[in-house]
């Protein structure tokens, strides 16, 4: 009876972590320390469970992710020698923390039988989490479409500061974005992607892709077209030729009025000048910019790479500059954001180049792609730990909650659904 109780406790926690996983916007104060819901619960658990794994003998370690978590502390102590700065350092500490303690022994614990069942109900979770984050798009569009009002500004002003508050609203270039319950439209859009892969119904899969066409996110719509492309051409089980299955196709009467009210709404949005406006930065970011990429930071951040690995030193061209502190070499090297607190560039791949260095990137390579190959033969887990790759060259999603959804992925049972073969 009492295991019982331990496992609903836990079942209860997980389902937690997934629900509070894409809600960034939710915080919380701790000795002074601000915190994420999500890292409140995540602490919760992992501190628990691992010291009753301790008791239990039922450690298992992932020896690649180990060799990384040594190699972010050896970064560490690169950061300390070099003496780049005490905020830095301190920057660096708090990262290396988190993952030789939390993200280590959560390895450990998802490594264990317990999988199986926890699994399904954080992905139970993050379906939650994904619904509350489209409900609240809506919320944010009839604030501002009808009275030029941020919801999120309107509903956490009384008990957030106000410098929280602007960025929930994300203004970039004079437009006005669409956050959901978060800071930017890239975790909004992540949240939506997956929202398209995991649910079943096909309004709800139409409705987080119209989201993310709205967010004007270029993360969440390359990564929405590389979902619909999987379908397409890699998903090959199970599926009927398109003209054949087109015959077969019946609509009732509450597919046609849904539609129609669809295809209004994305005609609405799109005849909208501040939408326009972001899906034409979007696509000029993503292709035009390619000719002139003075104009575009993020193209720089890559471009700036092997002129900043010169300059910067063997040891930290071998180790980088500690976890979180990857803007530290643009700021020293290329003289941006100088003055700027501890900051990392937005991708995933030179946040780790300049954070870990050669050898903690090629690591985690290493590891991440082996994973990938021990999981091709599941379906849904390959295809999110593909889509969180792809997206990681536009936005940094590595030290966050998606992390952990990774790590989901690479263990335990598939993802299945129910009643549809195919997920679009």
């Amino acid at each position: 009876m009492e295991r019982t109780r331990l496992n609903d406790i836990y079942n209860t926690l997980f389902w937690l972590l997934g629900v509070v996983s894409t809600t960034t916007i939710f915080q919380i104060s701790i000795l002074g320390q601000s915190m994420t819901l999500f890292n409140f619960v995540l602490y919760i658990i992992v501190g628990s469970y691992f010291i009753l794994s301790l008791f239990k003998k039922k450690i298992k370690i992932d020896i690649l992710f180990s060799t990384y978590c040594v190699l972010v502390l050896v970064s560490l102590v690169v950061n300390m020698v070099d003496s780049i700065g005490s905020a830095w350092s301190a920057v660096s500490i708090k990262n290396t923390i988190n993952y030789m303690i939390f993200y280590m022994c959560l390895l450990t614990i998802i490594k264990t039988e317990a999988l199986c069942r926890f699994k399904e109900k954080f992905i139970s979770g993050i379906k939650t989490s994904i619904a509350m984050q489209l409900i609240w798009e809506i919320g944010q569009i009839i604030f501002w479409y009808g009275f030029k009002l941020s919801l999120n500004e309107v509903v956490f002003r009384s008990f957030m500061e106000d410098a929280m508050v602007s960025l929930s609203q994300y203004d970039i270039e004079g437009t006005f974005r669409f956050t959901g319950l978060g800071w930017q439209a890239s975790n909004l859009a992540m949240a939506l992607v997956l929202g398209v892969i995991l649910f079943e119904s096909k309004y709800i899969k139409i409705l987080c892709a119209l989201g993310i066409v709205v967010s004007t996110s270029r993360v969440g719509i390359v990564t929405l077209l590389v979902v619909v492309l999987w379908n397409i051409f890699l998903n090959k089980k199970n599926r009927v030729p398109f003209f054949q299955k087109l015959k077969k196709m019946s609509f009732s009467l509450s597919d046609v009025v849904i539609s129609l009210i669809l295809f209004v709404l994305l005609i609405y949005f799109l005849n909208q000048e501040d939408i326009r406006q972001g899906l034409f930065s979007t696509f000029e970011k993503t292709t035009g910019r390619l000719q002139s990429a003075g104009e575009d930071i993020h193209l720089l951040y890559y471009l700036w790479v092997p002129e900043i690995m010169k300059q910067c030193g063997i040891m930290h061209c071998l180790f980088g500059y500690g976890l979180g502190c990857s803007g530290y070499a643009y700021s020293r090297y290329k003289h941006i954001y100088v003055n700027s607190a501890p900051w990392i560039p937005e991708n995933d791949y030179v946040s780790s180049l300049f954070g870990v260095g050669v050898v903690g990137t090629l690591v985690l390579f290493i590891w991440y792609i082996k994973k990938i190959i021990d999981r091709r033969k599941y379906k849904m887990d390959t295809m999110i730990l593909c889509i969180v790759a792809i997206a990681g060259f536009f936005y940094a999603y590595f030290n966050s909650w998606v992390l952990v959804l990774i790590f989901f992925c690479m263990n335990g049972e598939e993802i299945e659904f129910k009643h549809e073969k195919n997920f679009i």
